[in-house]
């Protein structure tokens, strides 16, 4: 079906047929975006139906060409709404709607939820990574957020696309010395020669044992281990463990990351 045909059905009656056309285009490779931006144009209501109705295709590809459309399909259903039942029909593409929740809608609320929804345990990692521009207390308030909804591995893994300090410093806030630490040691792995423990100690104060020897099970490169023992020489104790932790680690160019999410 070619969009100039869809002017000779009688929509919404006819709209199996549109559907039937979509599902070809797609068994087929074919994108369904022309016959979706024909439909935006003659019918919004058949839109809908089309791409959230109970009888829409699904899918990546489906979805991925459903956001070609996205600003029609928002003028006929609340943006939250659109944006879950989008996602849930998204399979590997959920992170490209929540990606296209995130710059058309920066700021709402629902966000948190649908980031859950999209990222499962690494929830708050594309929210997150999109607010580099955002100031420190902008920052610091959406981490806040995703926390208290209990996205903390996603945290650690948005200190490493955003490299800055924030959100290793709100789950200290919120007396998380594991996720913050993973944060700490992420950092480290992307600027070993990075002052990221000289900044913590400069907001968080300098009783920084408890946070040290929270980071040395997070260590999975002999050469960070060496740029941490530059700190926790001062602690006996967690000096020992991490000398104990580092004869563990492998040590060569093709060593592992670092720090990965919990």
């Amino acid at each position: 079906m070619t969009p100039d045909e869809l002017l000779s059905l009688r929509l919404p009656d006819e709209l199996n047929r549109v559907i039937a056309a979509i599902e070809d285009d797609l068994a087929a490779g074919r994108s369904p975006v022309p016959l979706l931006r024909g439909l935006s144009v003659l019918n919004s209501l058949a839109l809908v139906d089309v791409v959230i109705g109970p009888k829409a295709p699904g899918g990546s590809e489906m979805i991925l060409a459903a956001l070609s459309v996205i600003a029609p399909l928002e003028s006929m259903v609340p943006a939250g709404a659109l944006y879950r039942r989008l996602v849930r029909q998204a399979g590997t593409a959920r992170g490209d709607v929540l990606h296209a929740a995130v710059t058309r809608h920066p700021d709402a609320d629902w966000l948190i939820a649908l980031s859950r929804l999209a990222e499962g345990e690494l929830a708050g990692r594309i929210h997150l990574g999109s607010a580099d521009g955002c100031s420190a207390e902008e920052l610091t308030a959406l981490c806040r957020a995703h926390i208290k909804a209990g996205h903390r591995a996603g945290l650690v893994a948005a200190v490493r696309d955003l490299q800055r300090l924030e959100p290793v410093l709100a789950l200290l806030e919120a007396d998380d010395l594991d996720h913050a630490s993973a944060g700490i040691v992420a950092l480290l792995d992307v600027d070993p020669d990075s002052s990221v423990i000289e900044r913590v100690a400069a907001r968080w104060g300098p009783g920084l044992a408890p946070l040290l020897a929270a980071a040395v099970p997070h260590l999975q490169r002999r050469s960070l281990a060496v740029q941490l023992s530059r700190y926790t020489r001062w602690y006996p104790e967690i000096d020992r463990a991490l000398t104990e932790h580092m004869a563990r680690l492998p040590d060569g160019r093709d060593e592992p990351p670092s720090s990965t999410p919990l």
